[in-house]
C-alpha cells in the first residue's frame, strides 16, 4: 500500500521535511506519481526505517488514559521514543553519507595532487637559475658612482 508523503510522515511520527530529506539521502525509497507529482511511499519501505505508529496511536482521543496499557508507560513517552529512534536513524544515515562524501573528496584531492605533481618539473631535470654574485653588483655600483663624481668635478672645476 502506498502512502502520500504527509500520511507516511504521520505514520512514522516525523515531519514531512524530515521524511523528504531521508528520501533525498536514499534512506527511504519513494516514487513520484506522474499524474499528480506527489511522492508515494510504500508502507513496508517506511517500516524498514522507522518504527510505525499503530492506527490506535494515530487516532488517540485526549479523554482516554494517557498511559499505554502494555507497559504502563505514558503514550507521550512512546511517541517521543519513536521520534528519537527515527532521529537517531536519520543522524546515523547522515553521518554515513558525510563519511562517504569525505572519503570521496579525500580520494579526489589525492588524485589531483598526483596529477599536479606529474605536471610540475622536477628540481633535478630543470636547469638551475643563474644568479649574479652580489659582489659584482657592488663593483658596478661603485664604478657608476665614481664616474659620476669624476664628471661632477670636471663640471664644477671646469
Amino acid at each position: 500500500m502506498q502512502l502520500s508523503l504527509a500520511e507516511a510522515a504521520k505514520l512514522a511520527g516525523i515531519s514531512k521535511s524530515a521524511l523528504f530529506k531521508a528520501m533525498k539521502r536514499g534512506t527511504v525509497s519513494g516514487v513520484r506519481d506522474d499524474a499528480s507529482g506527489e511522492w508515494r511511499i510504500e508502507v513496508s519501505e517506511l517500516e524498514r526505517v522507522y518504527p510505525l505508529k499503530s492506527a490506535e496511536t494515530l487516532n488517540v482521543d485526549k479523554s482516554t488514559s494517557p498511559h499505554s496499557p502494555a507497559r504502563n508507560v505514558p503514550s507521550d513517552w512512546n511517541a517521543e521514543r519513536h521520534y528519537l529512534m527515527a532521529r537517531i536513524a536519520d543522524l546515523e544515515s547522515e553521518r554515513d553519507y558525510m563519511r562517504q562524501a569525505y572519503q570521496a573528496e579525500t580520494e579526489e584531492r589525492r588524485q589531483i595532487t598526483l596529477h599536479l605533481a606529474k605536471l610540475q618539473p622536477n628540481a633535478e631535470t630543470s636547469a638551475p637559475v643563474q644568479r649574479i654574485p652580489w659582489i659584482l653588483y657592488v663593483i658596478a655600483l661603485s664604478t657608476v658612482i665614481g664616474a659620476g663624481v669624476a664628471v661632477w668635478r670636471l663640471v664644477v672645476a671646469g
